[in-house]
């Protein structure tokens, strides 16, 4: 059985590569249009999953949703 194991320690940095992977797919020439909405609707999940826990997150967690969002915003311009 595959599987990703995702802790605390790694997040954050799976989730930039997550950007990094689908922005590239949205730079790419020759992308279809399946993988094109693929992308974008892993970016849409990933942005509503960052919004939702940087609104209900602890105060002490916040600061960390807020970087991993302004990272999505710096890496998918």
């Amino acid at each position: 059985m595959n599987s990703i194991q995702i802790d605390r320690m790694n997040y954050y940095d799976q989730v930039n590569l997550t950007f990094q992977l689908c922005s590239a797919m949205l730079h790419h020439e020759n992308i279809t249009i399946g993988e094109h909405n693929l992308a974008q609707e892993l970016l849409k999940l990933l942005d509503m999953e960052i919004t939702a826990y940087s609104r209900i997150g602890l105060p002490s967690e916040r600061d960390y949703w807020d970087s991993l969002k302004k990272q999505m915003q710096k890496i998918l311009k």
